[in-house]
């Protein structure tokens, strides 16, 4: 743990100098501890007030856990967690820095394959706090400032996908196909990946004389795949 003095000084160094990253976040890092040592502080006196048992291991791992959430807020989407926007397909960003200090830098972004998941994208910028974006629907998105925009990253820690390879596969395919309707007709299917985001299914169902073979987009096969008579595979409801 920082020392607290040390911490203390520059904190208030971080009050001169705004733009110092690294020093704010031992701001925050100092402030959240002392709250905690206060709440620690609160709680025992009313221990003591109330004659109720209060044991110092509990103050101790109150401020273990409080260390260790300020940590973990920090260390999320990294640098190692962050993908460049245009090596994920699901994160759709466009942003334009401009010369003329009486027009904002704008960057904008959307999640493109929110059928199947949340993006989470991080706006790195110059000398400023960065953005965190949550993307859970195909809504646009916008940020204008004057702080220069570096560069727009997917958190690979944090979204479901940056790419539809994150999540289709041969084994994603399979468990959805057991969530299927059809499940309950048919064989075991053989399973590939098809054209990036479909699933393609070769199983034997019903009255098991052949072999059948259909194509699904991946987020139709839980509600949408049907065995039909006499044993196709089906997308929608049997007639």
């Amino acid at each position: 743990m920082d020392n607290p003095s040390q911490c203390l000084l520059e904190s208030n160094r971080c009050e001169e100098s705004q733009r110092d990253k690294i020093c704010k976040l031992k701001y925050v890092k100092f402030s959240i501890l002392k709250s905690a040592w206060e709440s620690v502080r609160q709680l025992a006196d009313m221990s003591m007030k109330w004659h109720s048992p209060f044991h110092p291991v509990s103050a101790v791992a109150m401020v273990i856990l409080v260390t260790v959430f300020v940590g973990d807020a920090h260390a999320a989407c990294d640098k190692d967690a962050r993908k460049q926007h245009y090596r994920s397909e699901c994160l759709e960003v466009e942003y334009k820095n401009y010369d003329n200090i009486w027009k904002k830098n704008k960057v904008t972004g959307r999640n493109i394959c929110w059928e199947y998941g949340k993006v989470v994208a991080k706006i790195d910028l110059m000398s400023w706090k960065d953005r965190t974006w949550h993307l859970e629907t195909y809504k646009q998105r916008e940020w204008n400032g004057d702080a220069n925009i570096r560069g727009v990253y997917c958190c690979e820690d944090l979204s479901d996908l940056c790419n539809i390879s994150d999540i289709v596969d041969a084994d994603s395919c399979l468990e959805r196909f057991a969530q299927s309707p059809a499940a309950n007709k048919c064989d075991p299917p053989k399973v590939t990946v098809f054209g990036g985001d479909q699933c393609k299914f070769t199983t034997s169902c019903d009255t098991h004389i052949f072999r059948t073979s259909l194509i699904v987009k991946w987020i139709d096969v839980p509600d949408n795949l049907y065995s039909c008579y006499p044993g196709l595979l089906q997308l929608g409801p049997c007639l």
